[in-house]
């Protein structure tokens, strides 16, 4: 077998190889190795995803054997047959992987490796008549859409422009003279997305195979499904890259092509209901959200020079197609895969460590996040972390988030103030506690903060049993009647119910200060009461109106629905609103109401933990000691607006575990 010999650490050496031959033999892969100092020679580097790598296949390296991956065969064999006869660099055979302290420092160089690469050649994996198909698209559309640019932003035209064109004579947008909130490039940027809407096999696709299919809009879906753009890994290799070509079978693309054509693509496919009869079967069968990817997205930023913080690769709440963001063999990876990539890690200070734990890489991470006291949106707090039910098992500390689950299914329990509505400790600075070297391996988080009261009863979550969801609202409905005892007349009384019920996410429209008429409104949607659209006054109407986001308010521009059907399903919205969040109401012993995960139990403690907009609730260990572990983050009614802090509470510091 091959064996390698030590690379020098007190300057940057790294291996190198090049094929020097590939036949069709399984066995017919010859490489070359040889040591190099990165400042002293030109090479490219492969970005591909492992694979299984169980059932390996040998190749020969300076005439000796080395076994690798099927995916990584697969690829060396295309690179020969494509030219590329120079030196590469290769992770899985120019790093000794056995050799922890070396696989340690050759990680931490991976930055440097991939900036100083003339050319990055990103392995999709082998290809078929679908894939091939949408790889010849990009080819073809992709100098024609990168004119334009390659984000997704450098394609917004507004929806009512866009209409405007489509409206009017292909030939005439041409000639005549644009109104002069036009510009050339915005007539052609039209022009151009008129084109794409209307190429044929994307108009008049009618195909309900999906990624299986044959067609070009299988081939699309296939290839961004792939799991090269969830490995943790690439979002570093082709963000740092000079320039990148997409290989998937025996096709390529430059990556610049292929995201400008799919920008106009996903643009297309977001609008297409909306723009006349004739593109509403527009690439049918393609998934809303076929171009979510985070490679391609850290991509953009890194190249506008626009910050790259750890937070906004690791936690989100968008989930593309059918398969998971992010994934890594090696947990670990998922934070040291980011550490070269990131521009606040001078302040996080996190390393590369083999070995360390999974606990304690994804306790490190976690903690370093939290701890940075800023109140970016897109930073990580502590209120974002959903606690794990007691019949999860984990080795994770409870404040510290299983970044893997979030990688496969994304954060769909979004905080409570997402949409900043909230702070209920605004007036108290953040002190800074003391921290032991230990507190990672321990799993321990000190917090300061004050107790506001102990959670006495919970509204049993509702547990869909039937497929007809309006029958599981209005069960879940009448639950919240019967736990508050309400009679059958709606009374001003049980609006701070609904407001409870309804505060993530539709606070600024359902809150103390709202209209009398609104209230009213609210809480017989909310009991499930009939309603008849025709007599409500101006006010009731606009809210409902008004219960839409824009995107659905450009949707009535098209397609305006009668009052009464309209009306009908804004209600439905509302109450399902409501019941499609996995939380759960709780009282405390001094009579307040507030809405909790569904982890939450009796004997839980409400409190303030300073720095945080929303309340935090803590359960108390049972061992003997004054400990707690996380219970998330809540809404509790008339404190979210630092109204407590009124009452001089004491503070202390809270350990969690």
């Amino acid at each position: 077998m091959f064996i390698y010999t030590p690379l020098r650490r007190d300057i940057l050496e790294i291996r190198l190889v090049r094929i020097l031959s590939a036949g069709e033999s399984t066995s017919d892969i010859s490489l070359e190795l040889r040591h190099a100092f990165i400042d002293e020679i030109s090479f490219s580097a492969l970005s591909y995803v492992w694979g299984d790598v169980k059932n390996s296949i040998e190749l020969s390296i300076n005439d000796s054997p080395c076994m690798i991956g099927h995916n990584l065969f697969a690829a060396l064999r295309q690179l020969f047959v494509n030219g590329s006869h120079g030196w590469l660099w290769i992770d899985a055979l120019c790093i000794q992987q056995s050799d922890q302290e070396e696989k340690t420092d050759q990680v931490k160089q991976m930055r440097t490796i991939f900036r100083r690469a003339e050319h990055v050649y990103s392995w999709l994996g082998p290809g078929k008549s679908s894939t091939d198909k949408a790889m010849e698209f990009a080819s073809r559309i992709g100098p024609r859409a990168l004119s334009f640019g390659n984000d997704p932003s450098d394609f917004d035209i507004p929806l009512e422009e866009l209409r405007n064109y489509f409206n009017r004579d292909k030939d005439l947008c041409e000639t005549e003279t644009p109104p002069k909130y036009d510009t050339k490039k915005k007539i052609d940027l039209a022009m151009f997305i008129y084109d794409i809407f209307y190429w044929p096999e994307l108009n008049s696709h009618t195909s309900t195979q999906g990624e299986d299919g044959d067609d070009l809009v299988a081939g699309i879906q296939c290839l961004m499904k792939r799991e090269y753009w969830q490995r943790i890994w690439i979002n570093q290799e082709i963000a740092l890259a000079q320039e990148v070509t997409l290989m998937c079978g025996t096709k390529s693309v430059l990556l610049d092509h292929f995201e400008a054509t799919f920008s106009a693509v996903d643009l297309c496919n977001r609008l297409h209901r909306y723009i006349n009869s004739e593109t509403q079967q527009f690439a049918k069968g393609l998934h809303p959200n076929f171009w979510v990817n985070l490679p391609l997205e850290t991509r953009r930023r890194s190249r506008s020079e626009i910050s790259v913080p750890l937070s906004c690769l690791l936690y989100t709440d968008v989930v593309p197609s059918d398969c998971p963001l992010f994934a890594a063999s090696d947990p670990r990876d998922l934070v040291f895969g980011l550490l070269g990539i990131i521009t606040d890690n001078n302040v996080l200070r996190l390393r590369v460590d083999y070995q360390l734990t999974k606990a304690e890489v994804f306790t490190a991470a976690t903690r370093a996040m939290i701890s940075k006291g800023d109140k970016d949106k897109n930073s990580y707090h502590l209120d974002r972390c959903v606690p794990r039910e007691d019949n999860i098992p984990s080795t994770l500390p409870s404040w510290v988030p299983d970044w893997q689950e979030i990688g496969k299914v994304g954060s769909n329990e979004p905080e409570i103030n997402r949409d900043g509505y909230f702070d209920a400790t605004s007036t108290i600075p953040i002190p800074i506690l003391p921290s032991n070297e230990n507190d990672d391996s321990l799993g321990i988080l000190h917090r300061a903060g004050c107790r506001v009261d102990i959670i006495t009863e919970i509204l049993q979550p509702h547990r869909p049993l039937v497929k007809d969801m309006m029958q599981n609202v209005e069960e879940w409905l009448s639950g919240i009647m019967e736990f508050f005892r309400l009679g059958p007349v709606a009374s001003p009384g049980e609006d701070y119910i609904w407001r409870t019920v309804l505060s993530q996410g539709w606070y600024d429209k359902i809150n103390p200060s709202i209209d009398e008429d609104i209230a009213m409104l609210v809480r017989l949607i909310m009991r499930g009461q009939n309603i008849d659209v025709k007599v409500l006054e101006s006010a009731q109407k606009e809210f409902l109106d008004n219960l839409e986001d824009p995107h659905v308010k450009q949707r009535n521009l098209v397609v305006q629905l009668d009052q009464h059907v309209y009306a009908t399903k804004m209600i439905k919205m509302l109450q399902m609103r409501g019941y499609n969040l996995r939380r759960t109401i709780f009282r405390t012993r001094k009579g307040m109401l507030g809405l909790g995960h569904l982890a939450i139990k009796p004997g839980d403690v409400v409190t303030l933990l300073w720095g945080l907009p929303s309340p935090i609730i803590l359960r108390p260990r049972n061992d003997g000691g004054d400990s707690f572990t996380f219970g998330g983050d809540a809404y509790v009614d008339q404190i979210m607006h630092g109204e407590f802090l009124q009452t001089n509470p004491t503070h202390e510091i809270f350990t969690m575990y």
